[in-house]
């Protein structure tokens, strides 16, 4: 996803609580050129109180499972996407 909105004016932002994670993602878009991410180190439960309005589309993977609450965690999400 970063590759193909590196050169418009979309912005990503990677929320993660792993530092590991985010320095190997990290690592991978300073390969690519990549200068559209915004790198967020906290919890999926901060999302609501990051002030970072809504978001057109979100992609999580390998989270909400380890979650106490996966659903708790999927309505975040959800409260964070714009109406359609």
């Amino acid at each position: 996803m970063g590759e193909q909105l590196n050169h418009t004016n979309g912005e990503i932002v990677y929320l993660d609580f792993s530092t590991t994670s985010m320095y190997i993602s990290q690592t991978r878009a300073k390969i690519r050129g990549l200068q559209n991410i915004i790198w967020i180190r906290n919890w999926i439960e901060a999302v609501r109180f990051l002030g970072m309005g809504s978001f057109e589309e979100l992609q999580c993977s390998g989270v909400l499972h380890h979650l106490k609450r996966p659903s708790y965690g999927l309505n975040i999400l959800k409260d964070s996407l714009t109406e359609s």
